[in-house]
């Protein structure tokens, strides 16, 4: 019987001690961004076929598919430089809080930035040497380049004291939430039979080469890369990327590590948010968590973010309910040893 008080006792301290889901712990802001960057056999690529697709000068889609590749390898890489300078001077600025920062032009120098002693400093990042020369251009674009970026974070800001922001910025389909915008390989096309691989019924405003390739990330395999990091508790997460709504909302619920998820229920524009407006009103007082959601919730025009499910932070005190318990029973136990006490005095006296 003393061993299972004791058993008691101790699961009730345990489970007391976990982290709470609280705004006691110092905010993480992660950025992860999938940017179009391509070099050396990957900008060979796309240049062989923008060349083959300028062969059809009378196919409208053909025409939209080229202009498309061309503007995205300068516009994304602009728009991700953006956000950097608008995030690292608003850290710098309030640096209540930490940054760490993945992206495909870091990862090439194998180097991802974060912030240490309110500086922000540069670090080693380990990037696997890749098989295909499109996941060689853009490492990010994989899903164990994202559980290293997640783990790497989980190390060197704590969980016990650190409570996580995650911001994902990529192109987006309807099956994955992180994946190149050009995915075809001219080594598996031949030039005068390219029209055949147009997609002339496109799902959205952005039209492809239908090639089937497994590059990217898959939405299932996004939650669950987040699902797993059991002791990281994510206040809010963002894919910032076309469509990913599409699919999620069959989840039951989100992760129990997961408070917030915004998602685009359609195409987006390379810029959803307004990193400035962000820190604008975070030095006014408001939280960094309820400051970015503020601004999604405020985008029109630009592919809504859809806030489709959330777990509310009042759970957290059902971690305290075993030590609760627990005291209750030794407040019980200690009045019947009093009472028993008191009984055998009174007797005695007698």
């Amino acid at each position: 019987m003393r061993f299972f008080y004791f058993s008691l006792l101790l699961i009730s301290f345990c489970t007391s001690c976990l982290p709470a889901k609280n705004e006691n712990r110092r905010h993480v802001l992660i950025y992860y961004a999938n940017e179009t960057s391509l070099v050396g056999e990957s900008k060979k690529n796309a240049d062989i076929l923008l060349e083959w697709l300028s062969d059809l000068k009378s196919n409208p889609i053909a025409e939209k598919i080229s202009h498309q590749i061309n503007t995205d390898q300068v516009d994304f890489p602009k728009a991700v430089a953006e956000e950097l300078n608008e995030i690292e001077n608003g850290f710098l600025a309030g640096k209540e809080f930490e940054i760490v920062i993945f992206t495909n032009q870091l990862a090439q120098q194998k180097k991802y930035k974060r912030s240490l002693n309110k500086k922000i400093e540069e670090e080693t990042l380990e990037v696997p040497k890749q098989e295909h020369f499109i996941t060689e251009a853009q490492p990010l674009n994989t899903p164990e380049m994202l559980e290293q970026a997640l783990s790497i974070v989980e190390k060197v800001y704590p969980p016990k004291t650190h409570t996580y922001i995650l911001i994902t910025k990529s192109h987006g389909s309807k099956t994955k939430v992180i994946t190149p915008r050009l995915t075809a390989d001219h080594r598996n096309i031949e030039r005068d039979k390219i029209e055949l691989y147009l997609d002339d019924h496109p799902s959205d405003s952005r039209p492809e080469l239908k090639i089937k390739t497994d590059f990217g990330v898959t939405k299932e395999r996004y939650i669950d890369l987040i699902s797993s990091k059991k002791r990281m508790f994510f206040d809010l997460v963002y894919i910032d990327s076309c469509e990913s709504i599409r699919g999620l909302t069959e989840l039951p619920q989100l992760p129990a590590n997961v408070r917030l998820l915004y998602a685009p229920d359609h195409p987006i524009k390379y810029r959803t948010l307004d990193y400035s407006a962000v820190f604008d009103r975070y030095a006014n007082g408001m939280s960094l968590v309820e400051s970015i959601s503020k601004e999604l919730d405020e985008k029109i025009g630009m592919g809504r973010p859809k806030k489709y499910l959330s777990n509310s932070p009042s759970n957290r005190y059902l971690y305290f309910l075993p030590l609760l318990l627990c005291f209750a029973f030794a407040v019980y136990k200690g009045v019947r040893l009093i009472q028993r006490r008191n009984s055998q005095k009174a007797r005695y006296n007698g």
